[in-house]
Parts: C-alpha cells; structure tokens; sequence
C-alpha cells in the first residue's frame, strides 16, 4: 500500500512539474522574439480562415487537421486570439512528448535537452507534425487495437508523414524478429541508409500517387550541413554498439533512434532534407542514451546539452 501510495505521489509530482515546465516553455518564454519562427504566422491564417467545410476529402487532404484548427477558432475561451490557438497546440504536443521522455529517462536532464533548437522549432513552429507525432507516441504504449488504430487514423490525418512513422517502425518489428539481438540495432544503421535513398529518388512517385504537391518543396528545401550530421550518425554508432539488447518495447525506441540518426546523415550526404526526421526523434535519444553503459551514458548526456549550446550559438 505505501508503496503504491509513493508512485502516485511520485507521478502527481511529474504531472504538476510537466504542466509548469510546458507553461513556462511555450507562454513564457518569447520564443519570437529569440529565433525566427515563419511557419506560425502561416498556422494563425489556418486559424483565422477556418471552416467548416471539410468537402473534396482526400488522403493527403488531412481533413482531421482542419476540423482541429476549426473547433479550437470556435471556441470562445480564446477570443479570437489566434496565436494563443497555436500555442495551445504546442502547449498539448509538449506535454505529450515530455511526458513519454521522462517516464524513462532523467527528468532535469529531458528538460534541458528539450530547449535544443530542433525541439524548439518542432514544437513551436511545426505544430502540426508534432502533435500528430504525440498520439504515435501513445498509440505505441497502448495495448487496445481499436484505440491504437483510431490514434493512428487521427495522427495521420493531421499529417501525412504519419504514414512513414508507422512504416517504419512495422519495418522495424519485422527487422527484430530476424534478428532479436545487437544485429537489429545495427542493421538499424542500413535501414536509415536505405531509406535515405528512397527518400531521394523515390518520394516524388509516393507523394505522386497521394495526390501531393509537396514535391517542389521538398526539392526546393536546402540540405543540412554535414558538420551538422555527423553528431548523430556518431551517437547513432555509440547507441547501436553499445546500448543494453533488451527485449521489451524500449528496444523499438532504441532502434528508431538509431534508424533516425542515420537516415538523417545520409539525407544529408544525399543532398536531402532530412532535419525533421531528427528534430522528431530527439525525445527517443534522450531515452535512449539511458540505456549505455554508466561511464558512457553521464558524458554522452553532457557532450548532447553542450551541443545544445552550440547549437543556440551558431543561431544566435
């Protein structure tokens, strides 16, 4: 009995430190008037143009997405305060991702780390993705087929990269049944290879047979640098190589990491866009260095918050 009562003491704890931190991050601090955030003025016009007519439904339509932005403009308790409507977005998504991060990791370390600039612009200025990538996470520790389904339906209605996720990890749970030791982390390194050249060649074809015109944009965007690359596809090595083979559904979290981490130097190497990729999977790396030997695991927490700062000083 005293120790139940001390876990949900411990996670009424978690819950209120949460709720201030995510307040603190998104009300706050101004993020506007610290880095340049463009896509939120492109979310405030969804929201002022909001309608109800969700007519001409398509895969690519994301139709769920625009009865979100319209029901939140309908309510009153925002009056009209269309950014304060983005900010609740951002404010739900980071709650969502804290809270899967510190249930198995540091909470103070997750919390630092979560002021890297990825996160920042994910969680600030890509509401969309980052919501839509939250009900993944909670699909993924849900057991009940129906829920895990209609939260996966709904993810992918909000944005369609859903679909890729959810590919991704089917690929990665098909990759653990042939090989259910290290080789499944490491073979997590070719997976983030080949996809990177599918991605390069290939997703004109799928956005294509979706009905989407993103192409020229995703053509368009500039690549990341590989200085800027090459920390992942290191921690991406470190986490392969030595991380702890486990057997539960952290493993999955672990090789997602991974596979991100290469797929976004690859991108990189190939001249594609690939930085979402890994802004989305910061939260899984900072669980997943949790998972390295002690005498690896403190010094690859502190060399990640000092690549933070060095991120915020080339930005700044």
């Amino acid at each position: 009995m005293r120790q139940k009562s001390y876990i949900s003491i411990l996670s009424l704890i978690y819950v209120m430190f949460l709720v201030v931190y995510s307040y603190m991050y998104i009300y706050v601090i101004p993020w506007d008037n610290i880095v340049e955030l463009r896509d939120i003025e492109s979310y405030i016009v969804q929201f002022r143009e909001a309608s109800a007519d969700l007519t001409n439904y398509s895969i690519s339509g994301e139709n769920i997405w625009k009865f979100i932005v319209y029901k939140i403009s309908s309510l009153s308790v925002f009056n009209s305060d269309f950014r304060d409507m983005v900010k609740f977005i951002s404010f739900m998504s980071l709650i969502i991702l804290s809270y899967f991060t510190i249930q198995r990791a540091n909470y103070a370390i997750s919390a630092l780390i979560f002021l890297n600039p990825l996160v920042v612009f994910l969680i600030i200025g890509q509401i969309r993705i980052a919501l839509a990538f939250s009900l993944l996470l909670i699909a993924f520790r849900c057991k009940n087929i129906i829920l895990i389904s209609t939260l996966i339906v709904i993810a992918v209605g909000i944005h369609t990269a859903s679909l890729f996720y959810v590919l991704m990890f089917f690929i990665l749970h098909e990759l653990y049944r042939v090989f259910p030791n290290r080789k499944f982390y490491i073979y997590s390194i070719v997976l983030g290879l080949l996809t990177a050249l599918f991605l390069k060649y290939g997703i004109d074809i799928i956005l294509n047979f979706l009905g989407d015109r993103r192409e020229m944009t995703l053509k368009a965007a500039a690549s990341s640098s590989i200085k800027f690359s090459i920390f992942w596809i290191l921690l991406s090595l470190l986490l392969a190589f030595k991380a702890r083979v486990i057997h539960g559904h952290q493993k999955y979290i672990i090789a997602f990491s991974i596979f991100t981490g290469s797929l976004f130097f690859f991108s990189t190497v190939f001249d594609f866009y690939g930085l979402r990729f890994i802004a989305l999977s910061v939260p899984l790396f900072i669980i997943s260095i949790n998972y390295l030997p002690k005498d690896y695991k403190l010094g690859t927490y502190s060399l990640f918050i000092f690549y933070t700062g060095v991120q915020w000083i080339m930005i700044l």
